[in-house]
């Protein structure tokens, strides 16, 4: 009989919920607002469907390993050398292979109890241990954890700005104070999955391009303001000498050439980033108001998301089945380790305005 690693057999596999198609069939729904995946509900630039034919492909060809073009692009777009960039399967599989890279079956990955649950999976799958650090108590990083927890054995630290799914940000400062207690020898990955919504959101949020740290890896994706999210592209930002190890672990072609060319297309309307973005501000303040009306506890966010703080497990399910039945469909956070709270994707103006009537109905009978 073929035996399996235990790190692999203890491994949970990525469950997702039921399809929203399912959904629809089992509750009769004619109205529905999906708001769990923090996807852009607007949609991508128009100026994709405009230009793109598949008949300016050779499908039948394998394409460029290194991934040039699209490298390239993004070099020139935030001024950098291409030698700085590596292109990936969304920041999720540069997650994997950073932590594929860098790690051995007896190095460890720190981070915080309460962020992308990803993070906690490929470690795992790595057989890499990974120490989970507890959220202050209004969720937010407490800075000074990760320094005092730094041992022999630490090899990457995992930070998400803005995280996911508290919507808090690491403000510059914070990070450089941080960035001086680590040794050069520990990576720090810094996600930057929602860069775009919270540059737009605020100007505390810092540009870490700014930053100049030879340990340092910055992701970023095209999945969530752009609107990519299915054909999974995202980009790291790092030294020669980390791109070029990443290089090496990388599947040969990877991403396909459509999601490469699509991705430079998108990259391209900068017009259609700042109209969704600035709708994704407005639309938080809808959020923020209902909620402050209605005593929910919230927490103010800096990514296409809002989480809510419901006291207890029981009535997060409890609110969680009532929006789902109702067509409105959220997030629960047990996966993260936060089984009180509630996240909900911030969608389109009508969407949105659908889950806040919904909410308002199902408090009415509380």
């Amino acid at each position: 009989m073929i035996s399996v690693p235990k790190y692999i057999e203890n491994t949970k596999n990525y469950s997702p919920s039921l399809t929203v198609d399912e959904i629809v069939k089992k509750y009769d729904l004619n109205k529905i607002s999906v708001l769990w995946n923090n996807e852009n509900n607007y949609g991508f630039s128009k100026k994709i469907n405009n230009h793109i034919k598949l008949s300016d492909f050779q499908l039948n060809r394998y394409f460029d390993p290194l991934n040039i073009q699209l490298r390239g692009k993004i070099s020139s777009f935030y001024n950098l050398s291409i030698d700085n960039v590596i292109i990936g399967n969304g920041s999720e599989g540069l997650l994997q292979n950073v932590i594929r890279s860098f790690c051995s079956f007896d190095d460890e990955v720190l981070t915080f109890n309460g962020t992308f649950v990803m993070i906690y999976l490929w470690s795992n799958i790595n057989n890499t241990s990974c120490k989970k650090l507890k959220l202050s108590e209004n969720y937010k990083y407490d800075i000074k954890k990760i320094s005092s927890n730094i041992t022999k054995r630490t090899k990457i630290i995992y930070i998400a700005s803005p995280n996911n799914p508290t919507g808090q940000i690491i403000k510059k400062n914070n990070f450089q104070k941080l960035m001086t207690t680590i040794p050069k020898n520990i990576l720090v990955i810094l996600d930057e999955a929602y860069y775009e919504y919270a540059k737009a959101i605020s100007d505390e949020y810092p540009n870490s391009l700014d930053y100049d740290f030879e340990n340092l890896v910055i992701l970023r994706t095209f999945s969530k303001a752009y609107g990519l999210a299915s054909l999974r592209i995202g980009y790291a930002i790092s030294k020669k000498i980390i791109i070029d190890s990443l290089l090496k672990v990388k599947l040969t072609f990877e991403t396909s050439i459509l999601s490469q060319k699509i991705a430079m297309m998108a990259l391209d309307d900068q017009v259609f980033i700042n109209n969704v973005t600035r709708n994704n501000s407005i639309e938080l303040e809808k959020y923020y108001r209902f909620f402050n009306d209605n005593n929910i506890n919230f927490f103010r966010s800096f990514g296409n998301f809002i989480m809510i703080d419901l006291s207890s497990e029981k009535k997060s399910k409890e609110l969680y089945l009532k929006l789902l039945k109702k067509g409105v469909f959220v997030r629960l956070l047990n996966a993260f380790g936060l089984p009180n709270c509630l996240r909900i994707t911030i969608g389109t103006s009508d969407e949105n305005e659908y889950c806040i009537q919904i909410f308002k109905k199902i408090l009415s009978k509380l």
